[in-house]
């Protein structure tokens, strides 16, 4: 057996350590601890995602603030996900907490606390994370208990499903992020958008028919925009193809219901 000499050893093994501290360190600097805070009229005002391609935090909506996702630009940040949608927007003296009890609230310059997202007293959150698909995620003991991918504004991601048990709602516009007039929704076999006349009324004004029951719609990491069968995956149906041949670059690829109704890739 060939003798290895042992300066080679050790400098193998600074190596090793020093990668694996620098991974540790950036994992570190990725969790969000109870008791950090953002702040909407100061700094730090985000959360960033590893890449720095998504941001959490507060983002300006009329004469205030609101909380959200979004994806980082140029030419500017697009809004993919906004949390209590339909609340006022707040001053600049709100501030996003993950408390020491692992809740996540906007507390507004008079006090008054929103929790995002409730969940049961059973559960308790120690960590928290905004990944690189665009997902916030809340942890108990290393296990999921609750992500932004799971409650809906507008916006799918890749890598993201809609499915029957929830609903893609548009915006009012493209600076006001609550809630439109405008939905798409699967139903048994077909994917469907509707625009609401009134609390008790919905125009279905597009329909995509599948062909098979339990319909999923999915948007892949590369672009494509498909909708299969949760029942036998063979069956499948695209939308539309993003995905661009032989281009290297990275993409990120969002399918949005615009506030004008329109449902783009």
């Amino acid at each position: 057996m060939a003798h290895v000499p042992s300066n080679i050893i050790v400098l193998l093994f600074l190596l090793v350590s020093f990668h694996v501290n620098v991974i540790a360190e950036e994992d570190e600097a990725n969790i969000i601890k109870p008791g950090s805070s953002l702040y909407a009229g100061k700094q730090p005002s985000t959360w960033a995602s590893p890449s720095g391609n998504f941001e959490f935090g507060f983002y300006r909506q009329g004469k205030g603030y609101a909380a959200g996702i979004w994806l980082v630009g140029p030419p500017e940040n697009t809004i993919v996900w906004a949390a209590k949608r339909n609340d006022p927007p707040v001053s600049s003296n709100a501030t996003l907490e993950f408390t020491k009890q692992g809740v996540l609230l906007l507390r507004t310059e008079d006090g008054v606390e929103n929790v995002i997202p409730n969940l049961s007293g059973m559960q308790f959150v120690d960590s928290a994370s905004l990944l690189d698909t665009g997902n916030l995620v809340l942890y108990e003991n290393g296990s999921v208990v609750w992500e932004s991918f799971h409650i809906l504004t507008d916006t799918i991601l890749g890598g993201h499903n809609l499915s029957r048990d929830r609903e893609l709602i548009s915006s009012v516009s493209s600076s006001n992020h609550s809630t439109g007039h405008y939905y798409l929704c699967l139903n048994s076999d077909e994917l469907v958008a509707n625009l609401n006349i009134s609390s008790a009324a919905a125009y279905k004004y597009w329909v995509f028919r599948t062909g098979f029951s339990s319909p999923v719609l999915n948007l892949n990491e590369n672009g494509v925009l498909a909708l299969y069968s949760s029942q036998n995956c063979d069956q499948e149906n695209v939308l539309a193809n993003g995905s661009t041949a032989g281009n290297e670059t990275m993409m990120i690829y969002r399918a949005t219901l615009d506030y004008d109704g329109v449902f783009r890739l």
